[in-house]
């Protein structure tokens, strides 16, 4: 069932506009995810792993993780990050741009 869309910061997601190629058929499950959990996946991911990603790919990654852990066996799960983080260095990998939208990255969820 598709909601309308609530306020939301992690840009290409969210979207109103579905694309034409969407097949709802071929999905199983959603995942709900936050900003603040994409954004602070996005730091884990730089920091740990060195990978500069976009906030989608934050959301994704996320998402993934999150599967695995509901996995009862073994699997090969597949995920996105449809791009670089170097055009939100002014945003999500800025401290000051994120307290302005109330994100703590410290902060437990």
């Amino acid at each position: 069932v598709l909601k309308k869309p609530g306020s939301f910061e992690v840009e290409g997601v969210g979207k109103e506009n579905i694309p034409g190629a969407m097949d709802f058929g071929m999905i199983d499950d959603a995942i709900r995810v936050s900003d603040c959990e994409a954004f602070k996946m996005c730091h884990a991911m730089a920091k740990e792993e060195g990978i500069l990603a976009g906030g989608s790919g934050g959301l994704n990654v996320f998402a993934a993780s999150k599967l695995a852990e509901e996995l009862d066996e073994p699997a090969t799960i597949v995920t996105v990050l449809p791009d670089s983080g170097i055009k939100y260095l002014s945003k999500i990998y800025n401290e000051e741009w994120l307290k302005g939208i109330d994100i703590d990255l410290q902060e437990e969820q």
